[in-house]
């Protein structure tokens, strides 16, 4: 009879267990809340059990890298993007994120690596390529920053509309820079 009522009480521990513990998407909802409402102490708390919970479930990277960088802990951030990279690298706005992140840093290089990543996902994001010929404009290459400022013109951007109107660029100018000028004699 002992063993019996041994295993009768591990069946209602784990009765128990599953009918009172949350699941990983279900921490991730409460974190997303909490986030919602500018908590994002208690965010970071729920998204860390999420991932206790079930750390292949991408999105809670995401947010994580999000809330990470609301909160200004800029290198959190850029870990956790790249933790969700790592499991989903089709999500274009990750590579933006990170891309807006290394701007503000400074750091223009990687920023136009995240942007030109992100634009391969999705070719039609016209402030991506706004973003993008900004940072180029900030490294000093004109001829990339116009090439893209247009580009994000041709696709609806109206800052990059007035950017081109103001400066008097011709929008049909279709000036293509080559990948590479090895190809050139000099």
């Amino acid at each position: 009879m002992g063993k019996n009522r041994f295993l009768l009480m591990i069946l209602l521990f784990t009765v128990c267990v599953n009918l009172f513990s949350q699941t990983a998407k279900e921490l991730v909802e409460l974190g997303n809340n909490e986030a919602e409402h500018g908590n994002f102490s208690k965010a970071i708390e729920y998204y860390n059990k999420a991932i206790e919970a079930d750390s292949s479930l991408s999105e809670v990277y995401y947010n994580l890298g999000y809330v990470y960088s609301v909160e200004n802990k800029l290198e959190e951030a850029i870990e956790y993007y790249n933790k969700y990279i790592a499991l989903d690298d089709s999500y274009p706005n990750t590579y933006f994120a990170l891309g807006g992140i290394y701007a503000g840093k400074e750091d223009y290089d990687n920023a136009i690596k995240m942007f030109k990543k992100g634009i391969q996902i999705n070719p039609d994001s016209p402030e991506e390529h706004y973003y993008l010929g900004l940072l180029y404009q900030n490294k000093g290459n004109d001829i990339y920053s116009v090439i893209y400022i247009k580009k994000a013109a041709k696709l609806g951007n109206e800052m990059a509309k007035k950017y081109i109107e103001s400066n008097n660029i011709l929008l049909e100018d279709d000036f293509v820079v080559p990948d590479s000028l090895e190809h050139l004699n000099f």
